[in-house]
């Protein structure tokens, strides 16, 4: 019997080959249990289990083998350990042709994606970009597993984490497989909500997932917004100011922190924070203007790592940790970790990152790396 599957290009049409990816992404890669996909994407489970069905009758669910390279990781990390004074350094096998290519933005795949395939996909995107994306993806998903084997290895019964927001950690999250049993580790966000609903990605989601994981009671959340828009900067400070839960309980937790994970944006018109609604293009724009290459929770940096923040009505107010809090742990010796890379994309804002010594360990793959440290050498 001839497989309808066989020819994708002349069978599906634009919707159902989004459709298909998107998926297929989400539950495979970013590992999403399939019912929250359902609620995320408005399929019902048995829908979602047909289009799996699909796209594994059209090949395109597939275990990726890293072929062995003779690259020296033990030198590089030393290397970057020295250059730029970090604690520790884990490299994975990153991939040149990835790390040039730059992907279409439109795939970065959060729930507002719902939108993009019911319109019928991005008709801009080949699928010859969706392969090279799907390669992308399987790198991160090495990447956010090594990150999670770091994180198992250094956490401690006695410790105070702080994880960020977004598909990396969510990344990071789903690859834990503790080795323990952590009944008094405090787990907390380092920043507030992104919005009324149930979010896979949200790090006060993501806090109760860890805290269930390594079998504790102690997590917390911040009630409150996680980015204040333009002229709400008295909101936000009032609540810094005058609220008990920010002062009795958040701030003195924040201020214990002893270990941080978080990954990083650059600051464009496609990062996480305007995909996701949380800060609108107009401002991005803006902060561009005055510098800002990168962001870590909303808050943006200079190419110096310096925090970009200043007490205009007009300006965004994130909620939660900050980058003072950030480079106050590295300065005491705590552990914050850095994880990105994959891309060329993303080298300017880790190089911001780790001079403004807004993190100590760097998770990171091994061409990322070297142009760390041939951008370093070069000065």
């Amino acid at each position: 019997m001839e497989n309808k599957f066989e020819d994708p290009g002349s069978v599906l049409n634009e919707r159902e080959k989004w459709e298909t990816y998107i998926v297929a992404h989400l539950c495979h890669e970013l590992k999403i249990p399939g019912n929250q996909v359902a609620k995320m994407l408005d399929i019902s489970p048995a829908g979602i289990s047909r289009i799996l069905k699909r796209a594994d009758e059209l090949g395109w669910l597939q275990v990726r083998v890293v072929e062995p390279a003779n690259i020296n990781f033990k030198d590089y990390s030393l290397q970057l350990q020295k250059l730029f004074g970090l604690k520790d350094v884990r490299l994975i096998q990153g991939d040149q042709g990835i790390f040039d290519y730059s992907p279409i933005e439109a795939h970065n795949l959060e729930p507002v994606v719902s939108r993009a395939f019911r319109e019928r996909g991005n008709k801009n995107v080949g699928w010859t970009d969706l392969a090279l994306q799907s390669v992308r993806e399987a790198i991160t998903g090495e990447l956010t597993r090594k990150a999670a084997l770091y994180l198992d290895e250094r956490i401690q019964d006695d410790d105070s984490l702080f994880i960020s927001w977004g598909r990396t950690m969510r990344g990071v999250v789903s690859h834990l497989k503790p080795t323990r049993t952590l009944a008094n580790l405090k787990v907390a966000p380092m920043i507030g909500f992104r919005g009324l609903k149930i979010d896979p990605f949200d790090a006060n989601t993501l806090v109760s997932d860890i805290a269930y994981i390594y079998g504790s009671q102690n997590y917390y959340c911040i009630p409150f917004p996680a980015v204040f828009q333009q002229g709400e900067a008295k909101v936000s400070k009032a609540i810094t100011k005058y609220s008990k839960i920010w002062n009795d309980t958040i701030k003195p937790l924040m201020d214990g922190a002893t270990i941080a994970i978080t990954s990083i944006g650059v600051a464009s018109k496609e990062s996480h924070a305007v995909l996701t609604g949380l800060v609108n293009v107009k401002e991005v724009e803006r902060m561009q203007s005055r510098g800002a290459i990168g962001e870590i929770n909303s808050w943006f940096f200079d190419n110096n790592g310096n925090e970009m923040l200043d007490e205009s009505e007009e300006e965004i107010f994130p909620l939660g940790f900050g980058l003072k809090r950030l480079k106050n742990m590295v300065e005491g010796n705590k552990t914050v970790i850095l994880t990105a890379g994959v891309t060329h994309h993303r080298v300017d804002v880790i190089y911001a990152a780790l001079i403004g010594k807004l993190a100590n360990v760097l998770i990171t793959d091994h061409i990322t790396a070297k142009s760390l440290i041939e951008r370093k050498t070069q000065k």
